[in-house]
């Protein structure tokens, strides 16, 4: 409180509680920005494969059809 300037304990309280709030809310945004990039990489995995897959469907009726 010495180092603040702050006079009394509740004053030192409240700004500690805004701290506490100020936290939570950019932990919450970190959280956020986290999940919405994990989305994005699994949508693009699971795009990957399909488009692996169609690729793999299609070489094999290419290699199913010529003539040996």
């Amino acid at each position: 409180m010495d180092m603040g300037g702050w006079k009394t304990r509740s004053v030192f309280k409240r700004y500690d509680d805004r701290q506490q709030r100020g936290s939570d809310s950019r932990r919450s945004k970190i959280e956020r920005a986290r999940a919405e990039k994990l989305a994005q990489y699994t949508e693009f995995t699971q795009n990957q494969a399909k488009n692996e897959e169609s690729e793999n469907t299609e070489k094999n009726r290419a290699t199913a059809t010529r003539p040996n």
